[in-house]
């Protein structure tokens, strides 16, 4: 399970052993209640290999709520203010420690 029963990603199969040279087929359903963006990275563990990561991505809108579509572009930017610091303050401190030269503002994109 990604977040336990009350996730809104789901998958068909979530463990398992696949043998070489061979396929598996994971369907993942997409079931939200809120009208909201949604994320969630999930890590496939593979014996002596790296992990592969999956980022899921889903927006639920409604006839009265319409969130903007979130994109990989807006994950990327999102983790780039993590790596900065930003995450940790709000929008007006944020402004203001970085007035005073005191966050890391160097971004290789």
């Amino acid at each position: 399970m990604v977040d336990g029963v009350e996730s809104v990603f789901h998958f068909s199969v979530e463990c398992g052993a696949i043998q070489p040279h061979t396929t598996q087929t994971i369907i993942v359903q997409f079931a939200p209640s809120h009208p909201i963006n949604y994320y969630r990275r999930v890590t496939c563990v593979v014996q002596n290999q790296e992990p592969l990561f999956v980022d899921l991505i889903g927006t639920l809108h409604t006839e009265l709520h319409k969130p903007a579509v979130l994109q990989p572009k807006h994950l990327n930017q999102y983790r780039t203010n993590m790596a900065r610091g930003f995450s940790v303050f709000p929008p007006e401190v944020s402004n203001t420690v970085l007035v005073l030269n005191h966050l890391y503002t160097y971004s290789p994109f």
